[in-house]
């Protein structure tokens, strides 16, 4: 099914926020995140699966995403590969936060890897240089 769906930039130009998408299925996690994100004011959305997550994509293009990898439903690594398989969504640069041991597998495919419990500065100091703004 996901290989019928086009993703598509939104054609019109938009001014204002950098657009984060959080992907956790740890609420608390994912809340943390949005509150931290909007507190630096990104405009965040979030998903607490894979699914979630693609479908969101195809009403509003982030950014940036924000990745846990282990998840109901849909993982973080098989979003990872739906993600792969359309160029355009490829350009989402990835941040992968994740308790799961990920600096055993190759991890290329992410722009940052965080291992839970993350450092919040850090977590920060990445969203800040992906968004091109100097790190806090």
């Amino acid at each position: 099914m996901q290989n019928q769906l086009e993703y598509r930039r939104p054609t019109t130009e938009r001014r204002g926020a950098t657009r984060v998408l959080v992907v956790d299925d740890d609420r608390d996690i994912r809340e943390l995140l949005v509150e931290l994100l909007e507190s630096e004011r990104y405009e965040v959305s979030s998903a607490c699966d894979g699914q979630q997550a693609l479908r969101k994509l195809l009403v509003q293009w982030p950014d940036i995403i924000l990745l846990d990898l282990m998840m109901p439903n849909m993982s973080g690594w098989q979003f990872l590969h739906v993600q792969a398989e359309h160029p355009r969504l490829a350009l989402i640069p990835v941040v992968v936060i994740s308790a799961f041991d990920v600096f055993d597998r190759r991890m290329d495919v992410a722009a940052a890897v965080h291992p839970k419990p993350f450092l919040v500065d850090e977590v920060l100091d990445t969203v800040h240089r992906l968004a091109g703004r100097v790190a806090r």
